[in-house]
């Protein structure tokens, strides 16, 4: 889990984030202290993530961004990369750079917060292949 401030905070399955990926609309679970004060205090937070299935129509390497059948997404530089292969039902750990046009494609993350282009912040992606 990351760290910002006294609050650990957690994204979807196994994944970790910044306080400044969180924005209105995101669904959030909360663990609370029982701490006695005006305020109620978090201690940990649970940001439920969100995932985008489809085709990859463009991908900007640079950016590390995929134009999911015309949803944008950034997946993230700490991001996890797999590819399951169907035919064995296996997955492996991959490159951002192994992600191809036309490949089937599935990335977990949050919504991106007021940015007019990306849709989503992916911090795990699963490229299928059959």
């Amino acid at each position: 889990m990351g760290r910002d401030g006294d609050i650990a905070l957690s994204i979807g399955e196994g994944g970790s984030g910044s306080a400044s990926l969180v924005c209105d609309g995101h669904r959030v679970r909360a663990i609370i202290s029982q701490d006695p004060g005006p305020l109620p205090q978090a201690l940990e937070a649970h940001f439920e993530s969100e995932s985008m299935e489809g085709t990859v129509t463009s991908i900007f390497l640079p950016q590390r961004l995929l134009l999911i059948d015309g949803n944008a997404v950034r997946v993230d530089s700490k991001a996890v990369v797999l590819i399951h292969e169907e035919a064995t039902d296996e997955q492996a750990l991959e490159s951002f750079d192994s992600i191809g046009i036309g490949d089937g494609i599935e990335c977990f993350g949050l919504p991106t917060c007021g940015d007019p282009v990306v849709d989503l912040d992916a911090f795990t992606t699963v490229i299928n292949r059959e």
